[in-house]
């Protein structure tokens, strides 16, 4: 029986396969790195919209006492929960959190400091 030589050899395939297995290991490098960045982000962006939703509860708190507290006596500290501004479609609910708002009034100026606490995620300071 007679070959036919002009095929590949065995150290050929060797180093093909070699070559591949090697762009391969750098495919599934770069596509572990870019994943790592993706959840990175996702927990970046999570904090972000925690942080936006408590501006959001500071900015209701304001309005609730606009609407519904007459007379606020400067450095009073008036504590509003999440769950009446919820109630009072001031603010939308958000992943079963539970929150409140510090809120006092000096010189005609509100100031309001806002506390949450989810399941995964908790305001420094919330509860004391």
């Amino acid at each position: 029986m007679k070959l036919n030589n002009k095929g590949w050899g065995y150290s050929t395939m060797i180093i093909c396969v070699c070559f591949i297995l090697l762009l391969l290991l750098i495919v599934v490098y770069y596509v572990y790195i870019f994943y790592q960045g993706v959840e990175e982000d996702k927990e970046i962006n999570k904090q972000n919209s925690y942080e936006l939703y408590i501006k959001g509860m500071e900015e209701s708190a304001i309005d609730y006492a606009k609407l519904y507290i007459d007379n606020l006596d400067d450095n009073l500290v008036v504590v509003i929960k999440l769950e009446q501004l919820v109630k009072l479609n001031m603010i939308e609910d958000y992943e079963d959190c539970t929150g409140y708002v510090n809120l006092k009034k000096v010189d005609d100026v509100y100031e309001t400091e806002g506390f949450l606490k989810c399941s995964n995620y908790e305001t420094e300071g919330y509860g004391e």
